[in-house]
């Protein structure tokens, strides 16, 4: 009985020490401080799941590209301004692209944020019976963004490539990140082995689809209208036309539309108007903008003429800027030889008076006889003043003694040319100065 119970004992001692050393080489391979939870670097890490959509298509891109002009002519009655737009559409390029699209899925299940997320697709294909073989892989864009604990995240992607005859197809996907539980410092997630990555079978389609780049256009031209004028405009749809060219799928397609303005001046006084402006075409996907401009000058219908004082005429000769030339100066001539002065007319208006009665009257003359000449209306008056300052200016010089009648003569006459030159006497002061 003794010898059995040692023996008993011996085999219950033998087996704790198997257990004892195996615990112990256990824990000596393990790192120290480690449990089954805890990373190598101290860290926790995270698990993932995904899943796809996979769509395939055929697609024809057929892209467009427009002009535009416009042109600007009067009425024959010439108390209109005809505008003309014409756009035109003509066939700038035309792709086909085959492949598949649609969106990846993937949910981070733990409690850390993802790092260094990564995702490929992939295209696989067989014939008949075989086995699907990748035919080609592309890198989806995540944006370098990372995906929170506990977040889901879908990701748009598209790969094309050149069909196999007769095949068919799956597409699948690989999802990594660095810091997946037991892969630590390591690309692992689903997919990461082939065959446990999400996946989706799809076909092609039989006919292309087709897809209209910039087809139609919108064109604006809307006009500017003087001050103090109104204008009337004949024409449906001014001043914006949408959607030019949806009627029609020609490769080459040409609009056209006319329409009128009719400027009214009211009681505004002018010699002439330009009338200048610019369309504008949009290309209605690429949002590019194509301009025309066009213009010309209509003739104001002079209301009783105006008037305009000395500092109007001094700066619109021809020796200012061209676009300032009041061609009125023409009839008389900037270089002509006033009188008796010596000088020309142009060099009198520009001579400081200083107290000499000859250049104020001068100068009030020259301004009276251009406004005059320019169709203001003048008044028995004025038309007489004119009269004594022409023999004035005929019998003295700018450096003759004047006996103080005559001068005070000069001097209350130019005072009067100078209302009228300003408007408060006479047909009135013109607006446009």
């Amino acid at each position: 009985m003794k010898k059995r119970k040692i023996t008993s004992l011996w085999w219950v001692f033998a087996l704790a020490l198997v257990f004892l050393v195996s615990a112990m080489g256990c824990q000596t391979n393990a790192p120290s401080g480690t449990g089954s939870a805890v990373t190598k670097e101290g860290q926790a890490g995270t698990t993932l799941s995904a899943s796809k959509t996979a769509t395939g298509f055929w697609e024809k891109v057929i892209t467009y590209d427009w002009t535009i002009k416009k042109e600007a002519a009067l009425s024959g009655d010439g108390k209109s301004i005809i505008y003309t737009l014409t756009a035109e559409r003509t066939k700038k390029s035309e792709t086909e692209k085959i492949g598949v699209r649609g969106q990846i899925t993937v949910t981070n299940g733990g409690e850390r944020d993802t790092q260094g997320l990564s995702i490929t697709d992939i295209v696989k294909y067989k014939v008949g019976s075989g086995k699907f073989q990748t035919l080609t892989t592309a890198p989806v864009d995540t944006k370098g963004t990372e995906i929170l604990a506990g977040e889901t995240k879908s990701f748009d992607y598209e790969v094309t490539f050149t069909p196999v005859p007769g095949a068919q197809y799956k597409n699948t996907a690989k999802v990594t990140i660095l810091n997946h539980s037991g892969w630590l410092g390591k690309p692992f997630g689903p997919g990461a082995k082939e065959e446990q990555g999400p996946s989706a079978t799809f076909s092609l389609p039989s006919t292309p689809t087709i897809k209209y780049v910039d087809q139609t256009a919108d064109i604006e031209d809307k006009l500017e209208c003087p001050e103090g004028f109104t204008c009337t405009i004949v024409d449906t749809g001014y001043p914006k036309w949408n959607n030019i060219g949806a009627d029609n799928t020609d490769d080459s397609y040409t609009w056209e539309i006319n329409y009128t303005m009719t400027p009214n001046q009211g009681n505004t006084i002018c010699k002439s108007v330009d009338f200048n402006n610019t369309a504008t075409l949009i290309e209605f996907n690429s949002k590019e903008e194509r301009t025309a401009e066009a213009g010309l000058s209509w003739g104001c219908a002079i209301v009783g003429g105006c008037t305009y004082t000395q500092g109007h005429w001094r700066t619109h000769s021809k020796y200012d800027d061209p676009k300032k030339y009041d061609d009125t100066w023409a009839l008389i001539g900037e270089d002509t030889t006033f009188f008796k002065s010596g000088q020309t007319y142009y060099q009198v208006l520009w001579t400081p008076p200083q107290g000499n009665v000859y250049y104020q009257l001068a100068h009030q003359y020259i301004a009276a006889k251009l406004n005059i000449l320019n169709g203001a209306s003048s008044t028995p008056e004025v038309d007489g003043i004119m009269g004594w300052a022409w023999n004035f200016f005929n019998t003295y010089t700018p450096t003759a003694f004047l006996d103080p009648v005559i001068a005070g003569q000069a001097n209350y006459y130019a005072s009067r040319l100078d209302e009228y030159n300003n408007g408060y006497i006479g047909p009135g002061h013109c607006s446009t100065e």
